[in-house]
């Protein structure tokens, strides 16, 4: 599989963001979600890892911007969200955006 020199900027973008933010304690927000996603598929383990962030804004971000990758590879982070023990990331969800809940 081939990436574009953008889809790789993007995601190591992405990367020093979340580095940083980790290094220095500072809280992710729903906009620095965002910008991680600019890198695509690629970025689809760090938005996995966002799913356990306390902040629910963050995972709602996180679930909506895995909904718009839309690879194969998002899959597996979704069904995860569906399990979130809020009712808001899992509405979130396209289970449950496209679909009447007797439909699965």
């Amino acid at each position: 599989m081939s990436h574009s020199k953008s889809d790789i900027r993007n995601l190591k973008s992405g990367l020093i963001l979340l580095l940083c933010s980790l290094l220095s304690g500072q809280v992710t927000r729903p906009k620095d979600v965002r910008e991680m996603a600019k890198g695509g598929s690629n970025a689809i383990p760090q938005l996995q890892a966002l799913l356990k962030n306390p902040d629910l804004d963050v995972r709602i971000e996180a679930v909506k911007s895995i909904v718009d990758i839309g690879t194969q590879r998002s899959l597996d982070p979704l069904i995860e969200a569906t399990r979130d023990s809020d009712a808001e990331v899992q509405t979130a969800t396209p289970r449950s955006r496209f679909a009447p809940p007797t439909a699965w």
